[in-house]
C-alpha cells in the first residue's frame, strides 16, 4: 500500500510539472472597444485590438477578473495563459487582467494618442505673465507604461513622475537639467505641472485641469 502511495504521489507531482511546462504565459497590451457587438443570435462579444491602426476584432473569450462597463474604451495589460495539456492538443488560450492602464469615455484614438508622443505646450493659465510659447517648442511626453513623463522646457530637458488611473491623474517629483535660459518659463511650467488632476483630449489639443480649473494646453504638431 506504501508503495502505491509513493507511486501515486510521484505520478501527480510528475504529471503537474508537465502541466506547468506546457502552460505558458505572455503578457500583452491590447485595446477594448466601449461597446459590445453581437457574436450571434444569443450573445455579444467584446471588441478588441492590439494596436491603435488595428481593425477591431470580435473576441468570443473571456477577460478573467475584468469588469466591462459599457461607454468606456480600455487599454489592458494582460495575461495570456496557453492551456493545452500535451503536444497533440490545439492551442487554447485563456486570457486574464494584469492591469488597466487606461479607462476614458474619449475617442479612442484621442485617448491612446496621450501615450509616447510629444504634445507642445501652447497656453499656461495663471496669474503670471503668459510669454509667447509658440516659439520656446516646450513639450512633454507621457509614457504610462512606465509611470513616468519626459519633456523639454524650452530650456532644459525634464523628467517626473506618473500616476494615472481610473480615479487619479498626478504629476510629481519633476526634475531637470540645470542650462540657465533667458526669459524661461520653466518654473511656471512645472509649478502648473505639478498641480495636475485631470486631461482632456479632444481634436489633437490636451488640456491639463486643477480639478475644473484649466491650468495648461497642449497641441500635436
Amino acid at each position: 500500500m506504501n508503495r502505491l502511495l509513493k507511486f501515486c504521489s510521484f505520478f501527480c507531482v510528475l504529471l503537474l510539472s508537465i502541466m506547468n511546462l506546457n502552460a505558458q504565459v505572455m503578457l500583452k497590451k491590447i485595446y477594448v472597444n466601449d461597446h459590445y457587438v453581437k457574436c450571434n443570435e444569443h450573445s455579444k462579444c467584446l471588441q478588441i485590438k492590439d494596436s491603435i491602426t488595428d481593425k477591431w476584432q470580435s473576441f468570443s473569450g473571456s477577460i478573467e477578473n475584468f469588469h466591462f462597463e459599457e461607454g468606456n474604451y480600455y487599454e489592458l495589460l494582460v495575461e495570456i495563459h496557453n492551456t493545452k495539456k500535451s503536444s497533440s492538443d490545439s492551442a487554447t488560450f485563456h486570457y486574464s487582467l494584469s492591469k488597466i492602464i487606461a479607462k476614458n469615455k474619449n475617442d479612442i484614438a484621442d485617448i491612446f494618442e496621450l501615450d509616447d508622443i510629444p504634445w507642445f505646450l501652447t497656453q499656461i493659465n495663471s496669474t503670471k505673465r503668459n510669454p509667447n510659447l509658440k516659439s520656446l517648442d516646450a513639450f512633454i511626453i507621457f509614457h504610462p507604461d512606465e509611470n513616468k513623463i519626459t519633456g523639454n522646457s524650452g530650456c532644459n530637458k525634464f523628467s517626473g513622475q506618473l500616476e494615472l488611473s481610473d480615479t487619479i491623474f498626478k504629476i510629481q517629483k519633476i526634475t531637470s537639467t540645470k542650462m540657465f535660459c533667458k526669459e524661461s518659463i520653466e518654473n511656471e511650467f512645472f509649478e502648473q505641472l505639478e498641480k495636475v488632476t485631470a486631461y482632456k483630449v479632444k481634436s489633437k489639443t490636451l488640456s491639463l485641469y486643477n480639478h475644473k480649473a484649466l491650468v495648461l494646453v497642449f497641441k500635436l504638431k
